[in-house]
C-alpha cells in the first residue's frame, strides 16, 4: 500500500495524506456548526444541517479509473475517493464533499465508502453511471428518490438532502459529431429541467448544486461563431 501511495504522488494524482496534527482547517463549532432547529429554507442552511448526501452523473461521478496505473484498471470504479460523493476514509487521506460535511456533522449518510456499481448496494446514493449522457439522468434521478424513499435511515420529509448533478461531457463530445451545438445545449437545459423537477417533486428540503459540464463553454463558443459565419 505505502508503494502504491508513493506511486500517484510522485505522478501527483492524489494528495498527499494530511499529518493528524494538523487540525481542520475550518471551525466546526463557527458558522457552519448543526443549527439549533432544522432550517425551514435552503438559505438559512448551514453544512452540518446536511443529513443526506446523493450524486447524478457520468464516469466521472462514478470515479472511472481514479487510481488506475494501467489499461484495465481504468474501468475499475473508485467511487469511494471520488470528490462529490466519495466518504472513504477522512478529509486528511481524500478531500472530498462528504469528508468535509462529516466534520460538520458525523452522522452524515449516502456517500460511497469503497469501490463498487451503481447497482451494489455498498454505492448508497452514487446514482452515476460510466458512459451516461444527459438524458439518462432522468432515470438516474428517479432511482435516486426510489433509494431515498426505501432507505431506512432516509427522512424523506425532514433531513436536509444535498444532491450534485455534473453530467454533459459526453454529450458534448460524442453528439457534436452528429448534432447542431445548439441542438446538444437546449437538449441539455430540457433533461436538467426534468430532472430539477422530479428532485423538487419527490425530496423536499433538498439542495442542488450543479456543476458544469466540462465541454460545455467550448459549445456555446462553437454555437456563437457558427451563428456569425452563417
Amino acid at each position: 500500500l505505502k508503494s502504491f501511495e508513493c506511486f500517484f504522488w510522485e505522478k501527483k494524482t492524489v494528495q498527499r495524506q494530511v499529518g493528524i496534527d494538523q487540525k481542520f482547517p475550518c471551525d466546526t463549532q463557527g458558522p457552519g456548526r448543526r443549527s439549533a432547529q432544522v432550517p425551514q429554507s435552503v438559505h438559512q442552511l448551514r453544512p452540518g444541517d446536511i443529513d443526506i448526501i446523493g450524486a447524478i452523473g457520468d464516469s466521472l461521478t462514478a470515479g472511472l479509473g481514479l487510481f488506475a496505473t494501467n489499461v484495465l484498471e481504468v474501468f475499475s470504479e473508485n467511487r469511494g475517493a471520488q470528490m462529490t460523493i466519495g466518504g472513504q476514509g477522512t478529509w486528511r487521506q481524500f478531500l472530498t464533499i462528504p469528508n468535509i460535511l462529516k466534520e460538520f456533522n458525523p452522522n452524515l449518510y449516502g456517500y460511497t465508502e469503497s469501490n463498487s456499481l451503481s447497482t451494489h448496494r455498498s454505492s448508497r446514493f452514487n446514482v452515476a453511471e460510466g458512459g451516461a449522457m444527459s438524458r439518462d439522468t432522468p432515470h438516474q434521478a428517479r432511482n435516486l428518490v426510489l433509494r431515498m424513499k426505501n432507505d431506512p435511515n432516509v427522512d424523506i420529509k425532514n433531513h436536509w438532502k444535498f444532491v450534485t448533478y455534473f453530467i454533459g461531457g459526453n454529450d458534448f463530445c460524442l453528439d457534436m459529431c452528429y448534432d447542431a451545438p445548439e441542438k446538444i445545449v437546449d437538449n441539455h437545459d430540457r433533461e436538467l429541467t426534468d430532472v430539477l423537477r422530479t428532485l423538487r417533486d419527490n425530496l423536499p428540503r433538498t439542495m442542488v448544486s450543479i456543476i458544469s459540464a466540462p465541454c460545455e463553454l467550448l459549445t456555446r463558443l462553437l454555437t456563437e461563431i457558427r451563428m456569425i459565419t452563417d
